[in-house]
């Protein structure tokens, strides 16, 4: 039975109407428990090059959320670059190779990146590269 007192510790900490992310760093356990925002894949790239989040599983999952805040920061501001289907696709390939690249052997990793980029392209096809960052944004 866990008392009313009781504190659950959370790795992520996600708003998606915000849109927020927060993970918490794993270097820092046991003795200090601190989040870091991530507010775009390039700081989701760093936190999990920097090992300050662990576990296949909330690595992949840690990759996707910050690019669906950085894809939901980019869509509300009306980036030019993101409204032909062609240039979004390519936005969101680029992000998920470089997230890709931030641990080389994380097969969760890349079956996540790898999904989202085949859907992008597949999409693109059908001239709705800009959907798929909309799916992005509903995560």
């Amino acid at each position: 039975m866990t008392s009313p007192h009781h504190h659950s510790l959370q790795s992520i900490l996600y708003d998606a109407e915000t849109p927020r992310l927060r993970v918490l760093d794993q270097l820092l356990l046991p003795t200090r428990t601190e989040y870091i925002e991530v507010r775009n894949s390039r700081e989701g790239w760093d936190t999990i090059k920097t090992m300050r989040v662990r576990g296949a599983p909330l690595i992949a999952i840690v990759a996707m959320l910050s690019l669906a805040v950085e894809a939901k920061v980019a869509l509300s501001g009306r980036v030019e670059e993101l409204v032909v289907a062609e240039d979004a696709v390519q936005w969101l390939i680029e992000r998920l190779k470089l997230l890709k690249s931030s641990r080389p052997t994380a097969v969760n990793l890349f079956r996540a990146c790898d999904s989202a980029e085949e859907l992008g392209k597949k999409k693109k096809r059908e001239n709705m590269g800009v959907v798929v960052l909309r799916l992005f944004c509903v995560l």
